[in-house]
C-alpha cells in the first residue's frame, strides 16, 4: 500500500519539475512515513521536523505530520507535460492554474483539448461542475468515468459573443474528492482586416476602366491581416446593370475565399472581362469577414467597347442612367458601323441667372494597346458664340491614355427676355486599334445652357 501511494505521489512531484536541492532540502527534513491503518492505499502519512532558528538562541524544531493523497485525476493540456495544478503564495494564498484561449475573433470558436490521467490502480467516476450557459466557454467533451492508469480527453470550447474579456472557473471532480480546477480565460476581439491596391473614390466605387469586347482587364490588390489571429474571409458579387452575351460573368475574383494567417497577408485579383459594347457593367463586391465591425463594400463599375476610342459622359447621372431596352445587343454585328455616340447636357439654370459659368466633363479615352485616336469637333466656332466652349476641344488619345475634355457654359449678354441657348456639337471618333467598323463613330453633343434676361434691356 505504501509503495503504491508513494509511486503515485512522487510521480505528481517529478511532474512538478522537482529541482535537485529542492528534493535535497525535502530529504533532510523528512523524519518517517507510515502506512495508513486503513485501506487507503493511495494515501501516505509523513512526519517532518522543521528547524526554527532564533536570533541569539537555540535552535528549535518544529515536528509536523502531514497526509499526503494520491491523486485520482490529474490534468494536462494536450501536448504539453506540466500539470494543471494550482500553487500557493508566500502569503497562503491560492491560485488556479490559467487556461489561456487568447484572443478570438467574436462569433468563432476554439477548441482546447485537455488531457486527464487516472495514475491509481482503480477506475473513478467524474463529474464537472457546469458552466454559464450564457457565458463564452462551453464543455464540448467530458467524460463520466476514467479506468485505472488510463487516459481520457476533455474538450472545451470558447465562443466569444461581444467584444469584452471572458473568465470561467472549470472543475472536474472524482469520486475520492480529488478535483481538476483551472480558470478558463480568452478575450472576444473584433479582426483587423484592410484592402490595398484597389482605388476606391469618395464614393467607394472601384473603376476597372475601358476594355475592349472580349478582352481583359485583371488588377491585383492585397488583403492585410493585422489581426494577432487568423482569419477566414470570402467574396460575394452581386451583378448589376449589363450582362454578358456568352452567359460567363464579366467581373471575378481569386481567391474567393481563404484563410489569412495572424499579422499577414493575401495576395487576390479582381478581373473583368465583358463581351458586350457597354458603360453600364457594375456590380457590388463584398469581402465577408465574420464579425468585422468595418465594411467591405464597393460598387465596381468598368465600360466595354467594340473599338479602342471612346467617349462618354462621366457625369454620376450619367452613369446611373438605366439601361437602353432597345439596344439589341445581340443584334450589331462586329464589321457593322457602330451606333452614334448621343451626349447631351442641361446646364444649371439658378447659376445662369447669377451670371455664374458651369461646367460638365466628357472622358475621351483609348483602350488600345497600340496606335492613337482622335476627336474632332466641326462647329466649335457656332457653339462659342453661344457661350459653350471645350477645354481641350478635341485632339489625338495615344493608346492606353484617358484625357478629360471640360465642357463650360458662360451665360452671353442676354436682352429684354430670358431665353435658352442650345447646340448640337457634331464630331467624329477615329483611329485607334481596333478601329470603328466603317473608319469612324459619329458623335452628336447636344448643350443647353439659361441666358437671363438684362435689366436694362
Amino acid at each position: 500500500g505504501e509503495e503504491g501511494a508513494e509511486g503515485g505521489v512522487k510521480a505528481v512531484e517529478a511532474e512538478r519539475g522537482m529541482t535537485a536541492e529542492e528534493a535535497t532540502t525535502r530529504d533532510a527534513l523528512h523524519i518517517e512515513s507510515l502506512e495508513s491503518e486503513e485501506d487507503e492505499p493511495w494515501s501516505r502519512h509523513d512526519t517532518w521536523q522543521i528547524p526554527v532558528f532564533l536570533k541569539n538562541g537555540p535552535t528549535m524544531y518544529l515536528q509536523v505530520q502531514t497526509t499526503t493523497v494520491a491523486p485520482q485525476i490529474v490534468g494536462t493540456l494536450s501536448g504539453k507535460v506540466a500539470l494543471l495544478l494550482p500553487t500557493v503564495g508566500a502569503d497562503g494564498a491560492e491560485s488556479l492554474p490559467v487556461l489561456d484561449f487568447g484572443e478570438l475573433p467574436v462569433g468563432q470558436d476554439r477548441v482546447v483539448a485537455i488531457t486527464i490521467t487516472n495514475p491509481s490502480e482503480r477506475g473513478t467516476n467524474l463529474s464537472n461542475e457546469a458552466l454559464d450557459p450564457f457565458g463564452a466557454f462551453m464543455v464540448l467533451k467530458c467524460p463520466t468515468f476514467i479506468p485505472a492508469d488510463s487516459l481520457q480527453t476533455v474538450s472545451l470550447v470558447f465562443r466569444p459573443k461581444k467584444e469584452a474579456a471572458f473568465k470561467e472557473k472549470f472543475v472536474l471532480s472524482a469520486e475520492n474528492g480529488n478535483r481538476l480546477r483551472f480558470l478558463c480565460v480568452g478575450h472576444g476581439v473584433s479582426p483587423a482586416f484592410s484592402m490595398q491596391g484597389l482605388e476606391v473614390d469618395a464614393q467607394d466605387r472601384i473603376d476597372v476602366g475601358d476594355v475592349l469586347a472580349g478582352s481583359q482587364i485583371d488588377l491585383p490588390f492585397t488583403l492585410f491581416n493585422k489581426s494577432p489571429f487568423e482569419v477566414n474571409y470570402s467574396v460575394d458579387i452581386t451583378k448589376l446593370g449589363e450582362t454578358n452575351f456568352s452567359a460567363l460573368a464579366h467581373l471575378d475574383v481569386v481567391p474567393a475565399e481563404a484563410t489569412v494567417g495572424a499579422e499577414s497577408e493575401q495576395g487576390g485579383t479582381l478581373t473583368f472581362a465583358p463581351d458586350v459594347e457597354s458603360l453600364s457593367y457594375a456590380a457590388i463586391l463584398k469581402i465577408i469577414v465574420p464579425n468585422q465591425k468595418e465594411k467591405m463594400e464597393w460598387r465596381v463599375v468598368g465600360r466595354c467597347w467594340r473599338q479602342a476610342i471612346f467617349l462618354y459622359d462621366c457625369s454620376q447621372a450619367a452613369q446611373a442612367a438605366p439601361l437602353n431596352v432597345h439596344r439589341f445587343k445581340d443584334q450589331l454585328g462586329a464589321d457593322q458601323p457602330p451606333p452614334a455616340i448621343a451626349l447631351e447636357h442641361t446646364f444649371p439654370q439658378g447659376q445662369a441667372e447669377q451670371q455664374e459659368a458651369a461646367e460638365h466633363q466628357l472622358m475621351l479615352g483609348n483602350c488600345g494597346d497600340k496606335g492613337a485616336g482622335e476627336l474632332v469637333f466641326e462647329n466649335l466656332a457656332e457653339a462659342g458664340k453661344l457661350g459653350f466652349t471645350l477645354e481641350p476641344p478635341g485632339g489625338k488619345v495615344d493608346a492606353g491614355q484617358k484625357v478629360p475634355i471640360t465642357v463650360k457654359y458662360t451665360p452671353p449678354a442676354g436682352g429684354a427676355l430670358s431665353m435658352w441657348n442650345q447646340v448640337t456639337l457634331k464630331g467624329s471618333l477615329k483611329g485607334g486599334d481596333p478601329a470603328p467598323a466603317g473608319g469612324a463613330v459619329s458623335v452628336a453633343l447636344r448643350l443647353k445652357g439659361f441666358v437671363p434676361r438684362q435689366e436694362d434691356a
